[in-house]
């Protein structure tokens, strides 16, 4: 029975600490209005045409739910809104049709809009309205060009996760003396 108890605290604290961690962004519908190139450029908090250099899947046990983003380098070959670095960390969930991610690939050059998160980065959605103007175009180079940190939001949830590993190690270790003596 207390083995069971114990269990449950687990996996409960699990549960707990990743809702608590788990990034969260700007809430769009995925039944956006569709708007025009003057509307998107005024919502966006950034914008700019680019090349898609490189991009990051994190590890997903289960990457059919795309609760992930995966994370996009592109180099900027025109910045149409905001202050932006000759390269650009974009972040975006996996497109699954239900959850409005959205798909680049490398070599790809794309009109993007882009909004800013709670870290400070950019991230996009289907609804932002970003143009697919060529593809399989050659990868500009980035002289000196370092994307930055990762998000603060991943930091936190791979933290969590790391505690909470720890944690339940412990408390299994603990059960397994329990039982011994």
């Amino acid at each position: 029975m207390r083995n069971r108890l114990r269990r449950l605290i687990s996996v409960a604290a699990l549960a707990g600490l990743l809702a608590v961690a788990a990034p969260i962004g700007r809430v769009h519908a995925c039944s956006c209005a569709m708007m025009g190139p003057a509307e998107r450029l005024a919502s966006a908090d950034a914008a700019f045409v680019g090349v898609v250099a490189a991009l990051e899947e994190p590890p997903s046990l289960q990457p059919e739910l795309a609760l992930d983003p995966v994370l996009y380098t592109f180099v900027v070959e025109e910045a149409l809104k905001g202050s932006l670095a000759t390269s650009v960390l974009l972040a975006s969930n996996r497109d699954n049709g239900a959850n409005c991610g959205f798909d680049f690939a490398v070599a790809q050059r794309w009109r993007v809009f882009a909004y800013a998160d709670e870290a400070g980065g950019l991230t996009t959605s289907s609804c932002s309205g970003n143009e697919l103007l060529a593809d399989g175009v050659p990868i500009p180079s980035v002289e000196g060009g370092d994307p930055g940190p990762p998000p603060a939001g991943l930091l936190i949830a791979l933290g969590a996760s790391a505690l909470v590993a720890a944690v339940s190690t412990w408390a299994f270790t603990r059960r397994g003396r329990s039982a011994a003596v």
